[in-house]
């Protein structure tokens, strides 16, 4: 889920991201912060998806989604604003068992905004996991840290598994500084899943370092 945070004038490479993206090969790729320039440069990447949700923006809060999984829907929402999208999809396991992704980047708090339309997104999508008999992976930068109340009331009412519990501290912000890095970029999964491998990549140019995991469908018991 690698951030693409552009400053203004500048452009990083995208090499990396495509090397990343070849050598992981994930049936799901999400990515936040796409803008124009980059659904055009990560069309490359775009041609190995053959299922694709890209919406661009230029306020930070771009989308794009590709899956090689089969696929019921995917809809773009908009849950606390109206210029910032979330997403949500239904896609199958290859045996054919359904599942739900949602992919998240609600606003962050700053010097004159709370944390009300970043906590009222998070709590529709973990009422929507609680609620909704599929099992559900929750993806995204979603600008709190791992030990906030807002992500455990996330967690508590979801009903969803953080995979870095006995893991490690996964700190993804600020890409540039490794010694003051925070875990913003989060993934949650409820227990159909289990995690295999979770892991942090290597810098992309982008203010956040990208993460991947690899997870594994849990058989029911008889």
């Amino acid at each position: 889920m690698p951030k693409a945070d552009i400053p203004s004038g500048w452009k990083p490479s995208t090499n990396t991201l495509r090397t990343l993206a070849e050598s992981r090969d994930p049936d799901i790729c999400f990515l936040v912060e796409i803008d124009d320039w980059w659904a055009e440069t990560l069309k490359p990447i775009a041609g190995r998806y053959p299922h694709l949700t890209v919406l661009p923006q230029d306020n930070g809060y771009g989308l794009w989604f590709g899956t090689r999984l089969p696929i019921d829907f995917c809809v773009v929402r908009r849950l606390a604003r109206p210029e910032i999208p979330s997403l949500k999809a239904s896609l199958r396991l290859p045996d054919g068992e359904p599942f739900q992704f949602f992919g998240l980047h609600p606003e962050p708090p700053g010097p004159i905004q709370d944390t009300e339309d970043r906590d009222a997104e998070l709590l529709i999508v973990a009422r929507e996991m609680r609620d909704e008999p599929k099992p559900s992976i929750v993806a995204g930068d979603l600008n709190d840290v791992a030990w906030s109340r807002t992500n455990a009331s996330f967690q508590r009412t979801s009903r969803a598994l953080d995979p870095r519990r006995g893991r490690g501290f996964f700190a993804t912000f600020h890409a540039d500084y490794r010694l003051a890095r925070w875990p913003l970029d989060h993934l949650f999964h409820t227990h159909e899943f289990a995690t295999e491998t979770l892991g942090i990549l290597p810098h992309i140019g982008s203010d956040h370092l990208p993460v991947f995991a690899r997870l594994c469908s849990i058989e029911k018991s008889a």
